[in-house]
């Protein structure tokens, strides 16, 4: 019997850092501004990438414990 891998994957971390980033806004005296509101289509881009890898991470995880 082999013994479980302790290597973790990458891609969970990067999914969870994807959402955070296309969610990202920023305080000032200003006022609270998100992030993209210059270029809405990057975040959209990022959540999009951050589901994705979410998917792979979990999908990867299932077949390895199969």
């Amino acid at each position: 019997m082999s013994a479980p891998s302790t290597r973790r994957s990458p891609l969970l971390p990067l999914a969870i850092l994807a959402v955070l980033l296309a969610v990202g806004f920023t305080i000032s005296d200003a006022g609270v501004q998100w992030f993209w509101a210059e270029v809405p289509w990057f975040a959209v881009l990022l959540a999009v990438l951050g589901v994705l890898l979410g998917v792979l991470h979990f999908t990867r995880r299932a077949h390895a414990h199969s």
